[in-house]
């Protein structure tokens, strides 16, 4: 007697197992039923086969019918207690129309005609596996996907409960529609004890245009499986969530694949529409994403991390909030607001002309493009830009705190840049928080219209800049309110290491502060300025400038500033004074420009109070010409006699190009003065002050400098 090939009625649910056999012998009555349940479970021990022709189900109700649960028993009216899932063969006859009748199964002993015991009976069916779906089906209660998994083959599943995805592959084709009512779970429960506590080996797969999963509950993508080929399997149709969502980290796939447990392409669309705040979290942008993300919920999106997309889309504008660490990138097709501690773009993304405000500081790894868009801080982050960044036409970033430009190019195209901070090549090359080497970044400008406004200092320190020696500052304004710095990098090839600073053509740098502004090159004649426009008469006179061959100084103020170097054209200027007058061109404005130190007071005063002799006060402010000489003053502004500190000291400005002698004197009465000069308890000489520090003793004290200046 041989048996055909079975599968047991009574198993695990994870192992895809079906109810109902087909043996091709009977087995005769002789035997006792204890002895007949025995040898039908023996008989059911094997491997189904081909004989997996019917569609089996727990008796729920479907559109089309019901579906009966088939078990074949040892005498009519016994009863089976067990549970079953869902199978089907693959072959022709998964497509069997419904209702199933009852199927008559042959039970033969060992002698003597069949007898028939065929038998309907009900039990929990918990999951499909291999099954394919031939009509439109309800289900109500939580259903698992295992084994060789669901495919819904162009027809409609409801599910009233929660689906867990354990294993096989979930198939919406055809325009499938599949509507959740609880949670979608991908998620396994290895050991059995009904805890779903690691990643599946489950995929799903959607690729329609037509295809459409409503999730109502929360999402959870975690499979050790998929796209480990590399190729999507979310290519078209439209996943929409109304609760959470969710992707992780699959502990047990191939490294390079574990990270990739959603992604999505081509034209398919992932749509949060709940009615209440909905979180989202990728345990790993960049190697999990959304293709095209759509978002009509009016309630803000909560963002456990960053969130990489290609598209973005909705409402017109999205809310989105994160506890921590957040972002979006991909193209921006609605205005985004974003509150968080710090918002992250990892991606190519593409402001499109939109606008995006945010309270935090933003890490911009991935490439961007506003696009005419505008990006607004309204706190006091500041910006890290480790990746390309295009501000076009119509374009503007407004940064309130310091941009830190560690790699990328900074292009602007017509667009505006306004930072309130400083702006600072630098990189942070081991992760410490700590900026001390040079960068990798450039700083394009080309158009008329670009412009850039630095409220604080500016650090130019990039190891790739002008390697070609084409410079990429050949147009627009560049304004600076704060101090200027080019410095050498490290690890470019010389000499191109020198030009971390070259500009040409109709470039316009500006400094315009209101305080004193120190410019320092540490590479002039490699690394210079083209125009240079100075609205403030303040440069320290430590300042170095460089002026590019046919380039120019715009001197837009009215008097003398004093400034340490100049450089034309890789050559070094003859100390003196420079104005429109003896300059060739170089300098036109009102202003004068007196590179090194006066060589006497009557040189301070050509330049400063022509015609005057230094007990004389050419601005009118109470402060003697000779004294502003000594205190390095130029042009008309105000200035200030200093007065006691609260420390009892009295401290006078001195220029180190002071020529001359100077003497600190005290007196009690303002009749008699004693000089002090030389009491180093009283008289402190530095190279840029003179600070005279009050005595013990009487309690009136008048103290004066004079100054006798050659």
């Amino acid at each position: 007697m041989r048996p055909n090939p079975l599968r047991p009625p009574c198993s695990n649910p994870n192992d895809g197992i079906i109810f109902g056999f087909f043996p091709e012998y009977s087995l005769r009555s002789i035997f006792s039923p204890i002895a007949r349940l025995v040898l039908c479970l023996l008989l059911a021990s094997f491997t189904q086969s081909a004989w997996g022709r019917w569609q089996y189900t727990n008796g729920q109700e479907v559109r089309s019918g019901n579906f009966i649960c088939l078990a074949i028993v040892t005498e009519r009216g016994g009863n089976y207690s067990g549970s079953a899932v869902i199978t089907s063969y693959s072959g022709s006859s998964a497509h069997e129309s419904l209702p199933l009748r009852p199927v008559s199964i042959d039970i033969t002993v060992n002698s003597g005609t069949p007898d028939e015991h065929p038998e309907t009976v009900t039990c929990p069916v918990t999951g499909f596996s291999g099954f394919t779906l031939s009509f439109n089906a309800d289900w109500t209660g939580d259903v698992s996907i295992v084994g060789d998994g669901l495919n819904l083959n162009g027809n409609n599943l409801s599910v009233s409960g929660n689906l867990i995805h354990q294993a096989g592959w979930l198939i919406l084709n055809g325009g499938s529609h599949l509507n959740i009512t609880g949670d979608y779970l991908q998620q396994c429960d290895e050991n059995g004890d009904g805890a779903y506590e690691s990643n599946c080996h489950g995929q799903l797969s959607m690729s329609d245009a037509d295809d459409y999963m409503l999730v109502e509950g929360r999402v959870q993508f975690w499979s050790d499986v998929l796209y480990n080929t590399g190729i999507p399997s979310l290519r078209a149709g439209t996943l929409v969530i109304q609760g959470d969502f969710e992707q992780r980290t699959a502990s047990d796939a191939d490294p390079s694949y574990r990270y990739r447990s959603f992604r999505a392409a081509e034209i398919h669309v992932t749509k949060f529409s709940g009615s209440a705040t909905q979180t989202v979290t990728f345990q790993n942008p960049g190697y999990s994403f959304f293709n095209i993300l759509e978002v009509t919920n009016p309630h803000p999106l909560v963002f456990g991390s960053p969130v990489v997309a290609a598209r973005v889309t909705g409402n017109a504008t999205i809310a989105i909030e994160s506890p921590g660490e957040g972002g979006i990138s991909g193209t921006i097709e609605s205005n985004v607001t974003f509150a968080g501690n710090a918002f992250t773009m990892i991606s190519g993304t593409d402001l499109g002309g939109h606008s995006l405000t945010t309270n935090c500081p933003v890490k911009q790894v991935g490439d961007l493009n506003l696009s005419g868009g505008i990006i607004t801080i309204t706190g006091a982050g500041g910006w890290d830009q480790r990746s390309s960044l295009t501000i076009g036409t119509n374009g503007r970033l407004t940064v309130p705190g310091n941009y830190i430009h560690q790699a990328g190019w900074l292009i602007l195209n017509g667009g505006h840049l306004y930072i309130t901070g400083a702006y600072l090549q630098q990189s942070d090359e081991n992760g410490d928080g700590i900026y001390e080497s040079n960068c990798h970044g450039q700083l394009s400008m080309s158009d008329v219209d670009d412009y850039m406004l630095v409220g604080g200092r500016a650090r130019f320190w990039s190891d790739t800049l002008y390697n070609t020696g084409i410079p990429s500052l050949r147009a627009g304004t560049l304004e600076i309110e704060g101090d200027f710095e080019q410095k050498t990098a490290s690890d470019a090839d010389p000499p191109y290491r020198y030009r971390s600073f070259r500009a040409a053509e109709i470039h316009v740098t500006k400094f315009s502060g209101s305080a004193t502004q120190t410019v320092t090159f540490q590479n002039p004649g490699y690394s210079f300025f083209n125009i240079l426009k100075v609205t403030n008469p303040h440069l320290a006179g430590t300042s170095t400038i460089p002026i590019a061959d046919g380039g120019n100084m715009q001197l837009n103020y009215i008097g003398t500033d004093v400034i340490a170097a100049l450089y034309i054209n890789e050559t070094p200027q003859a100390n003196g004074l420079y104005d429109f007058t003896n300059a060739n061109g170089l300098i036109t404005g009102t202003g004068r420009i007196q590179v090194g130190p006066f060589a006497s007071f009557s040189a301070w005063a050509d330049a400063n109070a022509p015609g005057q002799s230094m007990d004389q006060d050419h601005n009118h402010d109470g402060v003697p010409n000779g004294i502003e000489y000594f205190m390095g003053k130029t042009g008309s502004d105000f200035t200030a006699n200093p007065g006691i500190s609260p420390d009892g000291t009295v401290t006078w400005p001195k220029s180190p190009a002071f020529s001359g002698s100077y003497a600190v004197q005290t007196s009690a009465d303002l009749v008699e003065w004693t000089d002090v000069t030389e009491d180093a308890t009283q008289v402190t000489k530095n190279a840029d002050s003179v600070v005279w520090t009050r005595p013990t003793g009487p309690d009136k004290c008048f103290v004066r400098l004079l100054v006798t200046p050659n």
